[in-house]
């Protein structure tokens, strides 16, 4: 008699089956299609946040660990680079839209390590269920931080020249120069989302 139809219902027997590799057992098959750069992007966060989500503590170890490797996935050209953001910033904002301020805490985290932009968490944040509290509050906490960021780094261009520190001074500059820049970008899109917001409301009550 022939043997038996597997369960898998590939017609061969247990011992003629090709033996699966060790990472296909751990891991599951790989895809057929290479996956887009954006779906490993948000892969990658997902771990990060379920390793990382029992205090910030952990959260912090966890970024510090592997911060890297984000930010060689990072893409230089600049659509691709906000198409990526986005879907980190939207990774975090579902992972903890039950607790506020955890998820002030993830995005400032993100900020200040490089992965992610002021202007692309507010930009998802008033994008994406606009009058949310947690939207508004991570909203009003980016912009207070970034002008932090740019108040710091001209105290510290203004302490330069006090000092007479001219090897640092160029450097002071830049980062005072790349800070308002960033400023004015964040707040074009605060100010933009909330002429549409007011639009949209005006247009309702007609």
């Amino acid at each position: 008699d022939a043997p038996a139809e597997s369960a898998q219902g590939d017609g061969q027997p247990p011992s003629k089956r090709p033996k699966r590799s060790a990472e296909a057992e751990e891991f599951g098959e790989a895809p057929a299609e290479p996956l887009a750069l954006e779906e490993v992007a948000g892969l990658v966060m997902s771990v990060m946040l379920q390793h990382g989500h029992k205090t910030p503590t952990h959260m912090a170890k966890v970024l510090d660990g592997n911060e890297q490797v984000l930010l060689k996935l990072k893409p230089s050209e600049a659509d691709s680079r906000t198409s990526f953001e986005q879907v980190l910033v939207k990774s975090v904002f579902e992972f903890w839209k039950a607790s506020g301020l955890r998820l002030e805490i993830t995005l400032d985290s993100l900020i200040q390590r490089k992965v992610i932009s002021p202007e692309a968490v507010a930009k998802y944040a008033l994008s994406h269920e606009l009058g949310h509290s947690n939207h508004w509050t991570v909203v009003k906490q980016v912009a207070r931080k970034s002008l932090e960021r740019s108040q710091v780094a001209r105290t510290d261009l203004n302490v330069a020249k006090k000092l007479g520190k001219e090897d640092v001074l160029d450097k002071c500059q830049v980062q005072l120069d790349e800070a308002i820049q960033a400023d004015e970008r964040l707040f074009m899109i605060i100010f933009t989302s909330m002429v549409c917001g007011y639009e949209g409301t005006k247009d309702a009550t007609l």
